[in-house]
């Protein structure tokens, strides 16, 4: 088992993404100033290197054995998180993204352009909600595939630019996690008010 900070050394080590719109537009990246020798414009994950952390530190215990991510992008967020559970389980690992953003692909993991639709009822061990934002599509994903996971997290549930997609993750994050057990990381230190992981233990 890894500590939280060797985790996060392993985060940092594959860099973390921040869009040049937010850079151009801001004056600043998506994370904390003592991360941004390890910011890039280019490849990294999307990912506040804390709340990613304490994500996988309490994932890595929980026996997951298939794993189905939604929203690839470049694809190295999901890859990591499908080596680390690789470290304790074997693991199926899928993402889907009905848009190629040319992602970086590993052949022992699967690649697909479908939406969640193709896995309606499908009861994976872990679902990651990454893809589109908005409200009405967040809320799909989570019926299609999320609520039949054990664990089902969502990313940028604290997030001022996701929220003005009618209301984005936040809204609907708010709303699902009521008479849920659920965890939330958040790390408030950020520069601007961004991305926070939310998970649903279903225990299915």
């Amino acid at each position: 088992m890894y500590t939280k900070d060797e985790i996060v050394e392993l985060i940092l080590e594959n860099k973390l993404f921040c869009d040049k719109y937010v850079w151009d537009n801001k004056g600043t990246t998506l994370y904390e100033e003592k991360y941004n020798e390890y910011v890039s414009f280019d490849t990294g994950l999307w990912q506040d290197p804390l709340e990613f952390s304490n994500l996988l530190f309490f994932l890595q215990d929980k026996k997951i054995k298939t794993f189905l991510n939604v929203g690839t992008f470049n694809g190295v967020t999901f890859n990591f998180l499908s080596d680390f559970l690789n470290k304790f389980e074997k693991c199926d690992c899928i993402t889907i993204d009905p848009i190629n953003h040319n992602p970086i692909i590993y052949t022992k993991y699967s690649y697909y352009d479908y939406t969640s639709e193709i896995y309606i009822g499908k009861g994976f061990d872990l679902v990651f909600i990454d893809g589109d934002h908005s409200y009405d599509n967040v809320k799909l994903d989570y019926e299609n595939v999320g609520k039949y996971a054990k664990y089902v997290c969502f990313h940028d549930i604290n997030d001022d630019e996701v929220a003005k997609l009618q209301g984005g993750v936040p809204k609907f994050w708010n709303e699902i996690k009521i008479n849920k057990e659920y965890l939330e990381f958040i790390n408030k230190n950020k520069n601007i008010n961004t991305m926070g992981i939310g998970v649903i233990c279903n225990h299915l």
